[in-house]
């Protein structure tokens, strides 16, 4: 209400000054002060068409686009209108008051829908007509047109003004239409304002209503209505200048804040929450910044550090010289990144980091500090030292099987000789053996055989070690394996008492496996099973039944069984249990490792469960079908 009381009290100003100038001026200075008040509507009014052209380029709104192009043609119009009166040269035609009136006429005539136009018309609205080029056509058509038909025809149009200076019947007519069409369009904006809250569309509301009061007011007291049209023009402008000019401004100021404290909130969010240590120190060594990571990474808190000299915090006092030349180097231009160094936590201890230094840049181009950023690399270093070991550990185990296998290959030569030179004997092919002789020989014999199939077995451990025994898989009668593994080891069964049994699931009648490996794999479990076979007997079962998609095999003893400490040993090459189990029964703790790798090249897996003195039960699992035949 006190901007509306505002407004008021300037209109009335206006009015008052206008007639005093309008009746007690001589009518020369008159006529001088009407020519310029009417020039200065005129100019405001290309100043709006001008401002919302320029600025179109950056607001892209319509509304301020559409209502420059209505003031494009009011300006010219009114300019028209001023250079029309009979004291201004001619304008093409003969000047005369009606000429000029017809000008002034044509010009309210086109402001009013245009003005009631403009308000349903949005910052986007048609995009595609809307535009510069379309609507400043438009407007030189309308003033060529409007120009032509006052200049040419304006004795042929209604009367606007009559000599006496009374009101036309035309004009009677249309100024209650156009004044109707400029106030509902002012009752709508106040509608748009509460609706889009707009509130620089208020001074356009205002410019509306005094236009209306102006045109009212026009033929009876120029000089006020010339003043008071001027100061509409003035709200009109002022309004499309917040909205074209100051908003678009105020957005993008709104917008570049948004985007700074953004900035700022993701710096500091990064600064805050980053794993490694940032710390930004000054030029003298002073801590100015301490990020979280700092805090996790050295024990120190924030409050601790700040305004403290950070090499006396965290760089052991070896290093310092080290630090000092970093500090050098970076202020002398040479950066440092990723240098591997130690520094030093609250309590002490000494980690291994990564460190990066960068110059901290002022606004000036100056160097002001120092940004720090250090990573952990304990556990990097850790881990590298372990991969170093590792590979150590790779080749040495491979230089072992790589000698195992040639001194298996070495040891067998002469053992075949001393094999081979024992059975002759054995068979007197050389001449009659005494009896202790003959003893002699069979220990020989015996001996032998049991070291060259340890032998054997340290050479096949070794090729499996190394990647060099393949499997050929092939589809087998499941079957016919078992029973070809059984008779191999029936006579020795027979030795000890042992019953052999099998328990064959009738769905599983072919695998696919390596033939040979399978029967040796059920060959050396069936040999564990007699030969750790209990004095008075026992039964040695094989049970073969389907699982998924897998065959899983069980070979179980009645016989002397395993201790729980031991189980952990079961499957480790060169791994014995207790000694006097390996004096009684023997063997080199490298059957069931081997049995373990043949498992697993035919993608299955091996496990035992035993109840000591009561037997043992070993189990494994093959693929019944795999996708590749042959050797992988």
């Amino acid at each position: 209400m006190k901007r509306i009381y505002k407004i008021c009290a300037l209109v009335a100003f206006l009015f008052v000054a206008g007639y005093f100038l309008d009746k007690f001026i001589p009518d020369v200075l008159k006529n001088f002060i009407e020519g310029i008040a009417e020039l200065l509507t005129v100019f405001i009014s290309l100043s709006i068409f001008a401002m919302t052209w320029y600025a179109y380029g950056k607001s892209k709104d319509n509304h301020t686009l559409f209502l420059g192009s209505a003031f494009l043609i009011i300006g010219v119009l009114d300019f028209f209108h001023t250079f029309s009166y009979p004291f201004m040269p001619d304008l093409i035609t003969p000047n005369t008051p009606v000429k000029s009136a017809e000008f002034w006429f044509m010009a309210r005539l086109v402001s009013a829908p245009f003005f009631l136009a403009s308000v349903y018309i949005y910052k986007d609205t048609l995009p595609n007509l809307i535009t510069r080029t379309y609507l400043f056509t438009l407007s030189v058509v309308l003033i060529f047109f409007l120009s032509v038909l006052v200049i040419f025809f304006h004795e042929s149009l209604p009367v606007i003004y009559t000599p006496e200076g009374g009101i036309s019947t035309a004009r009677m007519f249309t100024l209650p239409i156009t004044s109707f069409l400029i106030l509902y369009g002012s009752y709508l904006y106040t509608k748009r304002i509460r609706k889009t809250g707009e509130k620089y569309l208020t001074y356009l509301i205002y410019g509306f209503i005094i236009l209306v009061f102006a045109d009212i007011i026009y033929f009876t007291y120029e000089i006020p209505a010339h003043l008071i049209k001027a100061a509409g023009f003035y709200f009109i402008f002022l309004s499309l200048y917040k909205s074209s000019v100051d908003l678009p401004y105020e957005l993008l100021a709104i917008a570049e804040e948004k985007l700074r404290k953004a900035a700022e909130g993701k710096y500091k969010n990064l600064f805050d929450n980053a794993n490694d240590a940032i710390i930004i120190e000054d030029l003298k060594d002073i801590v100015t910044s301490w990020n979280k990571g700092a805090e996790k990474m050295f024990g120190f808190s924030a409050q601790e550090v700040i305004g403290k000299k950070f090499s006396e915090l965290i760089v052991p006092p070896e290093l310092l010289e080290e630090r000092q030349q970093h500090v050098n180097d970076v202020v002398a231009g040479r950066g440092i990144s990723g240098i591997e160094t130690i520094r030093m936590r609250k309590d002490g201890t000494k980690i291994d980091v990564s460190l990066t230094i960068s110059p901290l840049i002022d606004g000036d181009g100056n160097i002001a500090g120092l940004t720090d950023i250090i990573r952990d690399i304990t556990d990097h270093k850790k881990a590298e030292e372990l991969r170093i070991e590792t590979e150590r550990l790779i080749r040495t185990n491979r230089t072992k099987s790589e000698f195992l296998a040639n001194m298996s290959h070495e040891l067998r030569t002469p053992l075949n000789a001393v094999l081979g030179f024992s059975e002759l004997l054995k068979r007197k092919t050389a001449g009659e053996l005494n009896e202790k002789q003959e003893t002699y020989v069979d220990h020989i014999v015996t001996s032998g055989r049991h070291l060259l199939n340890l032998i054997e077995q340290i050479l096949e451990i070794t090729q499996m070690e190394a990647g060099k025994v393949k499997v050929n898989i092939e589809s087998i009668s499941l079957p016919d394996a078992i029973n070809d593994s059984l008779n191999l080891i029936k006579t020795d069964a027979q030795k000890r008492n042992l019953i052999l049994k099998k328990e064959i699931d009738p769905e599983i009648e072919f695998i696919d496996a390596d033939r040979n490996k399978f029967e040796q794999i059920l060959f050396n479990l069936l040999s564990n099973a007699v030969k750790f076979g209990k004095p008075e007997g026992g039964e040695v079962t094989v049970r073969v039944e389907k699982v998924n998609d897998m065959a899983q095999i069980s070979v179980s003893d009645t016989g002397i069984g395993i201790k729980d400490e031991d189980m952990g040993k079961l499957f480790r090459t060169f791994q014995q249990l207790d000694m006097g189990t390996t004096r009684k029964y023997g063997g080199a703790g490298l059957g069931l490792a081997i049995t373990k790798q043949l498992v697993e090249l035919h993608g299955g897996r091996i496990w035992a469960q035993s109840r000591y003195g009561e037997g043992i039960t070993v189990t494994f699992t093959l693929p019944i079908e795999t996708k590749n035949k042959g050797e992988p």
